[in-house]
């Protein structure tokens, strides 16, 4: 059905397009969430990582100032994302926002690292990091992930997610677990490029390392929930005594290493800031 523009708005318009005034929607709000957190990588010293013998537990204890010994390490770090990003790819079951993390730090051996979101997107079509769905609820949400069910993770470098309520499959250190609720992840990082995060750190045991990637997952314990929907959460839904399980994966690269060094942990803390 048509409408007819009033006649004084339709003058008002006339007047505005004879000035030169262009009449466009206002500019997406963004709207930033911050947190910062605390966890703890675990971790077997004795796993050898370069040719010549160099093993984990040394690299550990340059960069964590550890024992040689240790089994774990504490990491603390801090991240940023816009809660107004569009979402990307979605089906009933989980949804993925890319290139919605804005900033991310990690601090280990009292030094910050923090990642070069500009470089990442740059080179996001080498990266690991990307989520695929299906209609039917089905998803994955990174290279090994996607490659269990046979399939190849779009390249994005960049997404958070969220996953509400729905049956899912972890895979980690531990072998694959399968798990029921809510998740919410943070994904970043694993492309080619060198340099994600800056500055790279020297090391006696392999040379020069630098952080790569860094994921942070949290899982709801059983009969509980994070979310009631697939819109992008604020960290601030995360309740301790909702979270069964958290995961930290730290990703290594340097010179020396054979190949991309990936550390598992748990996150302990979560601290809103904004």
């Amino acid at each position: 059905m048509f409408f007819p523009i009033p006649i004084f708005r339709a003058k008002l318009l006339t007047v505005l397009l004879a000035l030169g005034v262009m009449l466009s929607p206002l500019p997406a709000r963004t709207e930033i969430a911050a947190f910062a957190w605390q966890g703890r990588l675990i971790y077997d010293p004795a796993r050898v990582i370069a040719p010549g013998g160099a093993t984990l537990g040394q690299l550990m204890a340059e960069l964590f100032e550890t024992s040689p010994q240790a089994t774990e390490a504490v990491i603390r770090g801090r991240v940023e994302y816009d809660l107004s990003t569009p979402v990307t790819t979605q089906n009933p079951a989980v949804a993925a926002y890319r290139d919605a993390v804005t900033g991310m730090q990690a601090i280990f051996g009292g030094a910050p690292v923090i990642a070069d979101i500009a470089l990442i997107q740059a080179n996001a079509g080498s990266s690991e990091v990307g989520m695929l769905t299906h209609p039917s609820g089905g998803f994955c949400s990174e290279k090994v992930h996607c490659e269990a069910l046979g399939q190849k993770n779009p390249n994005w470098g960049n997404y958070a997610g969220a996953l509400n309520n729905f049956d899912h499959f972890l895979m980690d250190e531990t072998g694959t677990t399968t798990l029921t609720g809510d998740v919410i992840a943070i994904l970043l990082g694993r492309t080619d490029a060198p340099g994600e995060f800056k500055p790279a750190i020297q090391t006696q045991s392999v040379g020069a390392v630098s952080l790569d990637g860094l994921d942070l997952l949290w899982f709801t314990a059983p009969d509980r929930q994070f979310v009631d929907d697939l819109s992008l959460p604020h960290v601030k839904v995360i309740d301790p005594e909702e979270v069964g399980r958290s995961e930290v994966w730290f990703f290594l690269e340097g010179e020396a290493l054979p190949e991309r060094l990936r550390i598992e942990g748990v996150v302990d803390e979560i601290t809103v800031l904004r």
